[in-house]
């Protein structure tokens, strides 16, 4: 496993926002190929032993992702949102005064806490309660929190050149087919579906004699983005946050590369000066991740289907659209063989232009993948 820290850089003339900063040690992890193995055969064991426990009627699978959920949302939502939006608007004074310590009772060390974190905490804490307490209703909540989930992995975990990205991109869109459309020539039903939908629909009652309905709610996985359907059908479209983060992977992965090209880090070719070459990859790949996004929504209104399967795996259009317009875009800036096998070797010395070569790219999160 290769991992590098990621620190936050500021301007000499800002010491007092330096000394804060560069405390701030994220370790990220750089995928490997037997990173993307492992996660394979991780997200493959997970999703099938849950599966067979809502087959076998344990109750329980739903609640414990549910709290599994707001363990990783308070964190995330911590990290994203509340954190640097306190950095911002109290001093760094204010933040850093430490205010208690307490001894952690599994691992017996002391922990000092700071007033921005005891704040923070509480911040977060209060989102995450709110959202739990009313997680039947409040779906634009658990999108916000889905969101800050995407970004905190985006962030920890790192593609480090188009090779590996490639290779975990495709292994997963032929994992997403097969849990949804292939899954129930073996199982009899769509493992990904039933897992996705698992806890009970929502149902209305009348008393009788009198006019009272009353609307109990069944439990839904919270590991998706959500969004009401406007029509006689109800209930909502859902996104995975899978479909969100290993696109996001990609994405992240050639913003960092425009920026190296823009920065004159990268030795790159100059035989090909384009429009695409002005425009850079991420708007390209954001862009195409609109358009998978808006086939997937066709297919699934147009409820293309194998199997019977109601449902789509929405990696089947979005990998196309990101993964595609990557490659082909780096093969067509001459820029393909340098992407696909990134190392340290092919990013310049620009200490003179841009400081310290040695901070520089581990300060971008690019993180190089050295031999």
């Amino acid at each position: 496993m290769f991992q590098k820290k990621v620190k936050n850089r500021s301007s000499s003339s800002q010491t007092e926002t330096k000394s804060s900063s560069d405390d701030d040690d994220i370790p990220t992890t750089v995928l490997t190929y037997t990173h993307v193995a492992q996660y394979l055969c991780l997200a493959s064991f997970f999703l099938l032993f849950m599966f067979m426990l809502i087959k076998l009627g344990a109750d329980f699978v739903v609640m414990f992702i549910i709290i599994i959920f707001c363990l990783a949302s308070f964190s995330a939502v911590s990290f994203v949102l509340f954190e640097p939006v306190l950095k911002r608007i109290v001093s760094l004074k204010f933040y850093d005064t430490q205010v208690t310590s307490c001894v952690l009772p599994l691992i017996q060390e002391r922990v000092t806490l700071s007033r921005g974190e005891v704040l923070t905490s509480l911040l977060s804490l209060g989102v995450v309660i709110t959202w739990f307490l009313n997680r039947h209703t409040m779906w634009y909540l658990q999108n916000v929190l889905g969101i800050c989930v995407c970004c905190t992995f985006t962030v920890l975990v790192q593609l480090p050149n188009l090779s590996i990205a490639t290779s975990l991109l495709v292994v997963f869109l032929f994992y997403d087919i097969f849990m949804v459309f292939l899954s129930p020539f073996i199982f009899h039903s769509s493992v990904m579906l039933d897992v996705a939908t698992a806890g009970g629909s929502d149902s209305q009652s009348t008393v009788q004699g009198s006019n009272v309905c009353h609307k109990s709610y069944g439990e839904n996985m919270p590991m998706l983005f959500l969004v009401p359907r406007d029509d006689w059908r109800g209930g909502y479209t859902m996104l995975g946050l899978g479909d969100v983060i290993f696109p996001a992977l990609l994405t992240t992965l050639m913003l960092r590369v425009d920026y190296m090209i823009t920065r004159g880090c990268c030795q790159t070719s100059q035989e090909k000066v384009s429009i695409f070459r002005k425009i850079g990859y991420f708007p390209i790949l954001l862009l195409g991740y609109c358009i998978g996004l808006i086939f997937a929504f066709l297919a699934n209104t147009y409820e293309f289907t194998i199997n019977g399967v109601k449902g789509q795996p929405a990696l089947l259009y979005l990998v196309p659209c990101t993964l595609g317009p990557a490659v082909f875009l780096a093969w067509y800036r001459g820029e393909l063989k340098l992407l696909w096998k990134l190392r340290g070797s092919d990013v310049k010395k620009t200490s003179e232009d841009n400081g310290d070569e040695n901070d520089m790219l581990p300060a971008l999160g690019s993180a190089i993948l050295k031999e």
